[in-house]
């Protein structure tokens, strides 16, 4: 799955020249680095693998750039993919790398947590960054397919870690597991190198 294509390749170069030419500051440049990386890629491959989006309407929270996510998801079939992230330089380049997926993409500035009355409903709803925001289970509706990940890594920005897969759990309120696993990343930053747990779970919101 996701053979390296020719749209890929511009995708990339599309990320490259924005970075030299328009967004040519450090913090940025880390933000898209973390978000092309290899672990952002095995993230995303990770829920892709197990879960079939075909004439699906799927939800995509705190989706970023959606580098690995919109491709995956129109991979799998999806009918719809609507992308929330609520920073406004994120939705710009957004919409530059993933205009190739209109009519059926759309990268949406919004909070999802403080705007939830703006989301559009969906048959299957993704966040695979639960740490960076607020528990799930009063946005996502009731009997829906969720795809939901977050990890116990202590860094700025994860304001709702987790201790183990059951906080995850609970934070999302899920009534059926289909899938859940654990997996280790390293992280290499100003406090060196450190393990951190990513959980993914894969179910039925309650």
């Amino acid at each position: 799955m996701y053979h390296i294509e020719s749209e890929d390749v511009n995708r990339f170069s599309k990320i490259l020249d924005q970075l030299q030419h328009k967004y040519n500051w450090d913090g940025m440049y880390a933000n898209v680095l973390s978000q092309i990386s290899k672990e952002e890629f095995e993230i995303q491959k990770w829920w892709a693998d197990r879960v079939n989006l075909i004439d699906k309407n799927v939800a995509i929270f705190n989706g970023g750039l959606g580098y690995f996510s919109v491709p995956f998801a129109h991979e799998k079939g999806a009918k719809r993919i609507d992308l929330y992230d609520m920073d406004p330089v994120t939705e710009e380049l957004s919409w530059y790398i993933n205009a190739n997926y209109k009519p059926n993409f759309c990268h949406h500035l919004r909070n999802v947590i403080f705007e939830k009355k703006f989301i559009e409903r969906a048959d299957v709803y993704i966040n695979t960054s639960c740490e960076h925001s607020y528990d799930m289970k009063n946005i996502i509706p009731k009997d829906k397919l969720c795809v939901m990940s977050g990890n116990n890594l202590s860094v700025r920005g994860h304001i709702n870690m987790f201790k183990n897969a059951k906080a995850l759990r609970k934070s999302v309120g899920f009534s059926k597991i289909l899938f859940e696993e654990t997996k280790i990343f390293q992280c290499h930053d100003e406090r060196g190198k450190r393990e951190y747990e990513q959980f993914l779970i894969i179910g039925v919101k309650g």
